[in-house]
């Protein structure tokens, strides 16, 4: 509960609304359509990964065995 009231102090008295708003519409956000529920669990998708070689070797094997 201690965390909890922290972060709620310190959002109140660090940042605007504005502020809290530009960080919580985010990538995710902007892709859902107008009153879509966005899950909780999208929060690890908002901050885009590397496409490296392994991860396109990685896509390319799943879109082959699902188009088979």
């Amino acid at each position: 509960m201690a965390v909890l009231k922290a972060y709620t102090t310190l959002i109140c008295n660090e940042f605007s609304a504005a502020q809290i708003s530009d960080l919580s519409h985010d990538q995710v956000w902007e892709a859902a359509d107008e009153g879509e529920e966005i899950p909780l669990y999208t929060i690890f998708a908002s901050v885009p990964g590397a496409i490296t070689d392994e991860v396109r070797s990685w896509a390319n094997k799943v879109a082959l065995a699902n188009a088979a």
